[in-house]
């Protein structure tokens, strides 16, 4: 059934394989993570701007005097999360990523701020909320490629194809193996075997982005898209909804 959906299909060029305007859309991240920094940095990286206490977290939020000013929405999440990158954005340590998020939340959870006035509640609420998005992203390899991805200008589409025509007939042989699976552990044994690739692929994008090979970055995100699918429809098994 996939197999001959397959071969009649055309494999079109997705929109994803040009970058939108690279130069300007890195002169934007730039200008937004300049910005942002300046942000934090006016004062002090470290102080608050009102009572000069040290600040718990990169975020513009104290404590002790309760002082809050609102981030930017397109505030870098790495930056926002104050997560080291080093020369490599893809390599995250998830663990400290883990470790900065609680922090995090910690200091913005509206909770804490419920007390505060209004406007203050509403700082609070909006930067939990990009905080949460931030970790959610920076925690899954598909969504942070995706991200870095976005953010060196490429667009990114649940539309993008395979142009490996090899490994999409493995991948529909796959997902139909699992349609037809008799038991878990036929399941479990994709499962496994797609996992390896999962992991193959993720190791590749890390390389790809440290070398900054972003359009193989590019191809790499798609196929694991493809490979997060098996993964998805594993899981969901037997109740999968193609």
């Amino acid at each position: 059934m996939f197999r001959s959906a397959l071969r009649a299909a055309s494999i079109r060029t997705p929109a994803s394989r040009v970058p939108l305007v690279p130069t300007l859309c890195s002169a934007q991240r730039t200008l937004s993570l300049c910005l942002y920094r300046g942000f934090v940095s006016a004062y002090s990286p470290s102080k608050c701007p009102q009572c000069s206490a040290p600040l718990p977290t990169p975020l513009p939020a104290c404590p002790k005097c309760q002082y809050i000013e609102r981030v930017p929405s397109n505030a870098p999440y790495h930056e926002l999360l104050g997560v080291e990158t080093g020369f490599n954005p893809f390599a995250v340590d998830t663990r400290d990523l883990k470790r900065h998020f609680l922090q995090a939340q910690k200091v913005c959870h509206p909770d804490t701020w419920s007390r505060q006035p209004k406007e203050k509640q509403d700082v609070a609420d909006h930067m939990s909320s990009l905080i949460n998005e931030a970790y959610k992203t920076l925690l899954d390899p598909l969504r942070r490629i995706q991200y870095l991805l976005q953010q060196e200008g490429y667009e990114i589409s649940e539309y993008d194809q395979l142009d490996d025509m090899e490994l999409l007939v493995e991948v529909m042989d796959e997902r139909e193996l699992i349609d037809k699976a008799a038991n878990q552990s036929e399941v479990d044994e994709i499962k496994s075997r797609n996992q390896e690739k999962i992991k193959a692929t993720v190791a590749e994008i890390e390389q790809l982005v440290g070398d900054r090979d972003w359009e193989r970055a590019n191809q790499a995100a798609v196929r694991l898209k493809y490979l997060q699918g098996i993964h998805d429809a594993a899981q969901a098994w037997p109740n999968i909804d193609w």
